[in-house]
């Protein structure tokens, strides 16, 4: 239960996340656009990749591995800014996992299943 529970605050966190940003003019210039610039791109990935991190970091401990919604932040950002951003954001959310638990027991399948 304690999972449960743990996943549905990892997500409200990020609903209130994705509410705050969306208010931001600069945010919301961005994902309106169609044709992005690569300085936008940049900008996408790395709000989507810090999304994915720290949806890691509220994650919830079980037997070694991390409950969590790591990948959400990663499927938004392929959703807003298609999948150069999706693919940026993955990248910088396995990274960051595997780096955290390099030998951990679930660190290399969760950095490739992100």
């Amino acid at each position: 239960m304690e999972v449960i529970k743990s996943i549905v605050l990892n997500i409200g966190l990020l609903v209130i996340l994705a509410q705050i940003l969306a208010r931001v003019k600069l945010v919301k210039k961005y994902i309106v656009r169609e044709k992005h610039k690569t300085k936008e791109y940049i900008i996408l990935i790395a709000i989507f990749g810090i999304i994915s991190v720290i949806s890691t970091y509220t994650g919830y401990g079980v037997n070694g591995a991390i409950a969590n919604t790591r990948v959400i932040g990663v499927m938004a950002g392929g959703f807003i800014g298609g999948p150069i951003v999706g693919i940026g954001a993955a990248i910088i959310g396995s990274i960051h996992r595997y780096i955290i638990d390099i030998n951990g027991l679930t660190a290399f399948s969760c950095a490739i299943s992100t």
